[in-house]
Parts: structure tokens; sequence; C-alpha cells
């Protein structure tokens, strides 16, 4: 199994986006070839959760990474990182990025 695109909801890219406008096909039969590409380094660190009833934050960038979905549900997502409830289908609406203050501004 392969997951869905996880870019349908990312700026300039839709699900009938050409794959190619990033990816591209092998041109070597060598498995490892030297590359000067950068990805976007992951900070995986733990977020802190405003309580311990509160869902937990995500670890990650979204950029680029919009649909959940695409990672965390059906048969290709880790178990790990398998979704309980993905009929549930807005995720950002309860799962924040980080908190960044227990006490309301006015």
């Amino acid at each position: 199994f392969s997951p869905p695109s996880p870019h349908e909801k990312t700026m300039g890219l839709s699900e009938v986006s050409n794959c190619k406008q990033c990816h591209v096909f092998q041109q070597t039969e060598e498995v490892l070839v030297e590359t000067d590409f950068v990805g976007i380094k992951q900070d995986l660190r733990e977020g802190k959760r405003l309580n311990s009833l509160a869902p937990p934050v995500i670890p990650h960038l979204i950029l680029m990474r919009e649909n959940c979905m695409a990672c965390h549900t059906g048969p290709a997502a880790r178990e790990e990182t398998r979704c309980s409830h993905p009929e549930r289908t807005n995720c950002r609406q309860c799962h924040a990025r980080s908190v960044t203050s227990t006490v309301f501004d006015r």
C-alpha cells in the first residue's frame, strides 16, 4: 500500500497536480546516488499540551503535510501513528501545532 498524496491542500498543488513538478524519474540504475537536495528538517520534539486531558499536539511542521489522513489513516499508516478517529475530518480543530499561552489575551 502507498498513502494518498499529502499535498492536496498545499498552496499551488491539488489532488490533480502533476507529481513531476517536484518528483523526478530515476536517471540511473544505482540504488544510492549523491544529491544536493536538502529537505525540510523534521522537528519531532514532543509539544506541550495545555493540560493532561488535551489532545496531543502535532509534533511536526504542517508545510506540505496538510493532509493528515495521508499518513495517519488507512492500510499504509504505521500502527504507532494511526488515527483512532478518522471520521473526524478536521484534525487541527483539536490538535494544535503547539501551545503558546495558557492565558487568554484581551
